[in-house]
């Protein structure tokens, strides 16, 4: 509802707030697959829902909260079942540092997953979505809650990877809580029902949030 901003090339967003307030159907509505009921999402001028799936989405990587994969290998999973390009396929590893779970894979890269990533445990279902949206160096990714079955290592090599794709221009949404993640972020998005809490620099949303904590002591905790 009236929700409305502008990021430009190799911005950080960060994305926070209570659940059910409406953080993953925005993220839908930027990567293009849902279309808003007033106003419009727009890159570089042009309408996201309306741009030809196909060609759109070689420039957006996303990944959805319930990370959804398909039957085949990983090779394939991380590629999109699109044409492999062993370069681009060795950055996205590299990236995520995701050369270890695949040693240990039965058949490396040519490993099945089974049905939805069935024969992967949730940490490593989780580490192939993020390859897979990072793949090919995207100018968009948006994520929503991409740590969520990350242990440690993980969750590191998931900072590194943002911090090195935002220096070479790639713009950020990530929907998470963490606060590594909110520190390399360039702005937060506090929502609340729908709408805009907060908006601006990570360091005055979360000093106006205190604020209002502060001033009202009964007042539920935002989690940001």
């Amino acid at each position: 509802k009236n929700i409305g901003f502008k990021l430009n090339k190799g911005d950080v967003l960060v994305i926070a707030g209570p659940s059910a307030s409406g953080k993953t159907t925005l993220s839908k509505l930027l990567a293009g697959l849902a279309a808003p009921t007033s106003g419009k999402v727009r890159y570089n001028g042009v309408d996201a829902y309306a741009w030809d799936k196909n060609a759109l989405g070689q420039h957006i990587g996303y990944m959805s909260q319930e990370v959804e994969l398909m039957d085949g290998t990983v090779a394939e999973n991380i590629v999109r079942f699109g044409e492999q390009d062993e370069t681009k396929l060795a950055e996205a590893i590299d990236l995520l540092g995701l050369q270890e779970l695949i040693n240990k894979l039965p058949h490396g890269l040519a490993s099945q997953i089974g049905s939805d990533g069935a024969f992967l445990s949730g940490g490593q279902r989780q580490l192939i979505g993020l390859a897979r949206a990072v793949y090919g160096a995207p100018k968009i990714v948006i994520l929503d809650e991409p740590n969520a079955n990350l242990d440690q290592a993980g969750e590191k090599h998931l900072q590194q990877m943002i911090t090195k794709l935002k220096q070479q221009g790639t713009t950020f949404v990530v929907i998470s809580h963490l606060q590594h993640i909110v520190g390399i972020a360039d702005y937060l998005l506090v929502m609340m029902q729908g709408q805009v809490l907060r908006f601006g620099k990570p360091t005055e949303v979360m000093n106006s949030l205190q604020a209002i904590q502060m001033s009202e002591p009964n007042a539920k905790a935002v989690k940001a």
